[in-house]
């Protein structure tokens, strides 16, 4: 019997995610500087569970546990 492999939604979500989380893209860029400053940075939200489905995201949200005035 022949396998086929999935490649639905949680495929097409690992390529966005790649994009977006490239070595030049700007959201790791933003993520060192919060880890710089001891601080992490989430992808949350919306932005994930499209990536999970394979939709495209539009936006991009971020939870962190710095302050305001640290942010």
């Amino acid at each position: 019997m022949r396998s086929t492999r999935f490649e639905g939604p949680a495929i097409a979500g690992r390529r966005l995610l790649s994009e977006v989380l490239s070595d030049d893209s700007t959201v790791l860029h933003l993520a060192r500087r919060f880890r710089d400053k001891s601080h992490a940075l989430y992808l949350v939200g919306g932005p994930v569970r499209d990536a999970a489905l394979g939709r495209p995201h539009v936006d991009l949200d971020f939870a962190t546990g710095a302050r305001p005035d640290e942010t």
